[in-house]
């Protein structure tokens, strides 16, 4: 089964929020996780030639493809159960559209959810099988430590 990789603020309590909430709706299994700051989160970045600059995004990667912002969080939505109507919503905008909406939120985030100390590796109901490391993240990804030399 391919399984994709969503990339998150990981020290952002509303990112992390939202992460729990993808994977208690993720029922077929298919995300994996992981900090946009952690070895893994740049590893991924590097792979698909994206700055560290610019995490102040949400980065999916599925079947190879790779996703920011407002489109990530579109496909993202489609994956979840319950997620399609949502998503069906964002399609009907423009991706530049969908993008602003995202900058403007990704803006108010730590207004809105202030760092109450929960980071996404501390996260209890996605740890484990749902977080991946830098060596997880490169084996979704098709790679291994072979590939990085």
């Amino acid at each position: 089964m391919k399984r994709s990789i969503a990339l998150v603020d990981g020290n952002c309590a509303l990112c992390n929020a939202l992460t729990r909430f993808a994977a208690d709706r993720d029922h077929d299994d298919r995300l994996r996780f992981a900090a946009l700051q952690s070895e893994a989160g740049s590893v991924i970045l590097e792979r698909h030639g994206l700055k560290a600059v610019e995490t102040n995004s949400f980065v999916l990667v599925k079947e190879g493809e790779v996703y920011t912002k407002g489109t990530a969080a579109m496909i993202l939505l489609r994956m979840l159960r319950g997620g399609r109507l949502p998503a069906m919503m964002l399609q009907t905008l423009p991706s530049g559209i969908r993008d602003i909406g995202y900058d403007a939120l990704a803006k108010l985030r730590h207004r809105l959810a202030p760092h109450g100390g929960c980071s996404l590796l501390d996260a209890e109901r996605i740890r484990g099988k749902r977080v991946v490391n830098a060596e997880e993240a490169l084996q979704l990804l098709g790679e291994d430590k072979e590939a990085e030399k």
